[in-house]
């Protein structure tokens, strides 16, 4: 009896400790550190002769993977203060405030902190932004949570198997 109890304790916690998505904000500074990596993508990639700064977290979510993915909308504009230049990557909003949401963007941002290279350590994975369509964080990971729902099918099976030893 305690054998399969511990089996189901350990499967249960392997189904919701892995791969399961949490709701998180912008005051999480693993999710701001994944949004100023991926704004300067953004503005490495843009022909626009300001800076775009985000200024709003709209919606937050992580989930642990092989490493961490941070899923995260915002707004952005840009901050008609600041020119793209190299003295602005790291400028904050009171150095380069925005007058007006110009677009929302939704970046997927995986993280793997233990690699050497830290060119390695984040990867944009997913970018999107719109200035006419409201983004969430739950468009990008549908599949991901039917994946989720499969495997504690999985181990509802696999617990229903132990009661019926």
């Amino acid at each position: 009896m305690f054998r399969a109890v511990l089996v189901v304790s350990l499967c249960i916690s392997v189904v919701f400790s892995y791969g399961g998505i949490r709701e998180t904000t912008g005051d999480d500074k693993e999710v701001q550190k994944a949004v100023g990596f991926a704004m300067n993508k953004l503005n490495a990639m843009s022909n626009n002769y300001y800076r775009y700064m985000a200024f709003e977290t709209i919606d937050a979510t992580k989930q642990v993977v092989s490493g961490m993915n941070y899923c995260v909308v915002v707004a952005v504009g840009s901050s008609t203060k600041c020119p793209k230049s190299p003295d602005n990557v790291d400028a904050t909003l009171d150095e380069c405030p925005v007058e007006k949401k110009e677009m929302e963007c939704r970046f997927v941002v995986w993280e793997r902190s233990w690699l050497h290279d830290p060119d390695e350590q984040m990867k944009l994975t997913e970018q999107k932004c719109s200035t006419d369509e409201h983004l969430t964080c739950s468009e990008g990971v549908v599949s991901m949570k039917n994946d989720i729902m499969e495997e504690e099918m999985d181990v509802s099976n696999d617990i229903q198997e132990i009661k019926d030893l």
